[in-house]
């Protein structure tokens, strides 16, 4: 598939025969010859970082709880949502109406796990919590189908986790937001 995407932003007719897609003579027109791609590779194994490498692109990890995080993340690139508000529990109360219980979200999470050879999907769902925990991260939103856990805090909290991200040496970040009133509450926490 990248290679695909490659070829295709070099604005030139081309073919491609591989075990899964297979494309004759196709081209994309109207491709600005200093377009660069920039591709995220997301995942946990050792495979998606060697794929990152030979692509040139950047490995995404899903964050993991905050807990677990070691001191030096220097380079690493982490995607996540964020549900932020004024105070905490204004946050709180925000995210459980953003994401409200979903039992068939539940059970498609739950059996998606088994049907799977992603590492950080089973890593999620073994840690799936309906509760926002004291560091607040919550995994609730996996259960409507978001593909991310989410960071909930009040603004002073965000502002300083995302601090700490940055000062351990975090390259990128991928924020998910649940709307667009969170925009400029991320906005607000990043001035």
């Amino acid at each position: 598939y990248v290679q695909i995407v490659e070829l295709y932003l070099k604005g030139k007719p081309f073919s491609f025969s591989g075990e899964y897609y297979q494309l004759e003579n196709t081209v994309l027109r109207r491709i600005e010859s200093d377009h660069k791609l920039i591709s995220f590779f997301s995942g946990r194994s050792e495979s998606v970082s060697e794929l990152a490498i030979e692509h040139k692109g950047i490995h995404l990890d899903m964050l993991p709880n905050p807990n677990e995080l070691p001191d030096d993340l220097a380079g690493k690139s982490f995607a996540f949502g964020i549900v932020t508000a004024e105070t905490h529990e204004m946050a709180v109360e925000t995210a459980k109406l953003l994401f409200p219980p979903n039992k068939i979200g539940e059970k498609t999470l739950k059996l998606a796990a088994h049907n799977t050879d992603s590492t950080w999907k089973k890593e999620l769902v073994s840690a799936f919590s309906k509760h926002i925990e004291t560091n607040g991260y919550w995994t609730q939103p996996l259960s409507n189908f978001s593909e991310v856990p989410f960071m909930v805090l009040g603004k002073s909290r965000m502002i300083a986790f995302l601090d700490s991200l940055l000062k351990k040496g975090v390259k990128q970040l991928v924020i998910n937001l649940p709307d667009s009133a969170h925009y400029k509450l991320l906005s607000d926490c990043f001035d």
